[in-house]
C-alpha cells in the first residue's frame, strides 16, 4: 500500500522561527518514519508581503491558483490546517470544494492580536477571507 499523503497547510513556516514552525518541523520526520509522505503549503509559495512591525510574518495573497495546483499535483489523503490565516483559508476552501475532510489545530489567538493593529481592525474578516480566496 502506498504511503498516506498528508498536506499540512500553514501561514507560519520557514524562515519564521516560532513554536508552530518548530513543532511541525519536529513532527514531520516522525510522520515520515511511520511511512507518511508530508508536504507543506506555506506562504513562500504565494505572492506575499511582510507585516511592517513583524518582518518574519508573511501575509499571502492570490492564493487560489497555487492552492489548486498544490491539491491537484499532490492529491493528499489527509489535510491538516496548522493555521487559519490566508493560506489556511485557501486550503480549507479548496478542501471543502473537493469534499475532503480537514482537521485543524489552534495555536495562536491571531484575531485577538489583530485587533491591536488598526488596519486589520478596519477590515471585516469575511471580506478578507473572500479577497484571499477569490484571487
Amino acid at each position: 500500500m502506498p504511503p498516506k499523503k498528508i498536506a499540512l497547510i500553514s501561514d507560519a513556516w520557514d524562515p519564521q522561527v516560532n513554536g508552530v514552525v518548530t513543532t511541525f518541523k519536529n513532527i514531520i520526520p516522525l510522520l515520515n518514519k511511520k511511512g507518511f509522505d508530508v508536504e507543506v503549503l506555506h506562504p513562500e509559495m504565494f505572492s506575499n508581503f511582510s507585516y511592517p512591525w513583524y518582518k518574519e510574518i508573511k501575509f499571502s495573497y492570490n492564493t487560489k491558483n497555487v492552492t489548486n495546483d498544490f491539491f491537484t499535483k499532490y492529491d493528499p489523503d489527509i489535510i491538516h490546517l496548522i493555521t487559519e490565516g490566508p493560506v489556511g483559508f485557501a486550503g480549507k476552501k479548496i478542501s471543502f470544494q473537493k469534499n475532503l475532510k480537514v482537521t485543524s489545530s489552534f495555536h495562536t489567538r491571531f484575531p485577538d492580536y489583530s485587533n491591536d493593529f488598526l488596519f486589520l481592525e478596519l477590515l471585516h474578516i469575511q471580506s478578507l477571507k473572500d479577497f484571499i480566496c477569490i484571487q
